[in-house]
């Protein structure tokens, strides 16, 4: 009973970062958890989970890869602000 329970806590832990919002194309891409934070892992789990286990359609992959890929650029901008880096320095 008890291993159930922990086995049903823990599929709700990564159904978690599953579940999308809709957004505005308006406004800016949110960069959720950053990567520089310990649980980044689970942001990344449950985008992997969602593309390969909940979407079947090629095209929705593909929707899907460019506001992954949104989303890695604007974390990129968050972190390279923070740290005072830009693209100039890393191309050298």
């Amino acid at each position: 009973m008890a291993r159930n329970k922990i086995l049903a806590a823990i599929f709700i832990l990564f159904l978690i970062p599953i579940f999308s919002y809709a957004q505005n194309p308006d406004e800016l891409t949110r960069t959720g958890i950053s990567p520089d934070s310990s649980f980044y892992f689970f942001e990344r789990f449950g985008e992997w989970a969602r593309m390969n286990f909940f979407t079947f359609n090629k095209e929705a992959k593909t929707r899907l890869k460019i506001q992954y890929a949104e989303k890695r650029l604007a974390e990129f901008e968050k972190i390279s602000a923070k740290k005072n880096v830009s693209l100039a320095t890393i191309n050298k």
